[in-house]
C-alpha cells in the first residue's frame, strides 16, 4: 500500500513541475511597468478564470490568516509566512511552526466560544473525544502552547512579530526624525518585546486569543 503524500513530498513534486516553466515565462519586458502591472493584476486575481483547484487553497489561506487578497502587500506577507514554514522543512517533527500556529488558532477559537474559561478548561475541551486533539493529554497541549508562543521555536509567529514591529518602528522613525533623533537598538528591542506587538502578530496569523494576558 502506497504511503499518504506528506507536505514535503508534495512540495518536491510541485517544485519539479514549477521548474518546467509557468504561464508568465514569456518574452515580456518586466521593466515595462504597464505590462508588469497588467500581468500582476491578472495573476493575483482570485476571482479570475484561473483553475479553481488552485485558487481555492489560496483563498482559504487568506481567510485563515485574515488577510485581504486585494492587497498586494498581503500577498507578500502570506508568501513570507508560508516560505518560512516550508523552506527548511525536512522530516516531520512532533511540533513545527505550522502545527504550532494551528494550535494557537484552535485555542483562540475555543476561547471565542468560552471567553471566561480557564486555560485548563480550554485544553480539556480540545482533547475530549472527537475534538481537534482527541487522544492527546492536557499536558501535551500545555507543552505545545508554550512552544507555540516561543518565538525561537515558532518561525511563523516570529516572522509575523517582526513584520508588525517593523510597522511600529516606521511610525516611530518618522516621529523621531521630526525631533532630530535616531532609532536605537534599545528602541527596536522595546518594540519587539512589547505585548501589543505580539498580540498584533497573533491576530495576523488568525489567533487573536492565542495567549492569556499576564496579570
Amino acid at each position: 500500500m502506497s504511503k499518504k503524500p506528506t507536505p514535503t513530498t508534495r512540495l518536491a513534486v510541485w517544485k519539479e513541475a514549477a521548474s518546467q516553466g509557468g504561464p508568465s515565462r514569456r518574452l515580456i519586458d518586466w521593466s515595462d511597468e504597464a505590462a508588469w502591472a497588467k500581468i500582476a493584476r491578472a495573476a493575483l486575481d482570485l476571482d479570475s478564470g484561473f483553475d479553481e483547484k488552485w485558487n481555492g487553497p489560496v483563498r482559504k489561506a487568506f481567510k485563515d490568516f485574515r488577510l485581504n487578497p486585494k492587497d498586494p502587500y498581503d500577498w507578500r506577507l502570506l508568501l513570507t509566512l508560508y516560505a518560512a514554514a516550508h523552506a527548511s522543512r525536512g522530516r516531520p517533527v512532533k511540533w513545527n511552526s505550522e502545527s504550532l500556529c494551528d494550535l494557537l488558532r484552535k485555542i483562540s477559537a475555543a476561547r471565542e466560544k468560552r471567553p471566561n474559561a480557564k486555560p485548563s478548561e480550554i485544553y480539556r475541551s480540545l482533547v475530549r473525544p472527537k475534538a481537534a486533539y482527541s487522544g492527546k493529554s492536557v499536558d501535551y497541549l500545555k507543552h505545545g502552547h508554550r512552544l507555540a508562543l516561543d518565538l525561537e521555536r515558532n518561525d511563523i509567529l516570529r516572522n509575523a512579530r517582526d513584520l508588525v514591529a517593523a510597522g511600529y518602528l516606521d511610525v516611530l522613525r518618522v516621529s523621531y526624525q521630526e525631533k532630530g533623533w535616531t532609532i536605537t537598538a534599545a528602541d527596536e528591542k522595546r518594540i519587539k518585546d512589547a505585548d501589543t506587538v505580539l498580540d498584533d502578530a497573533l491576530e495576523l496569523i488568525g489567533a487573536p486569543l492565542g495567549r492569556w494576558a499576564k496579570k
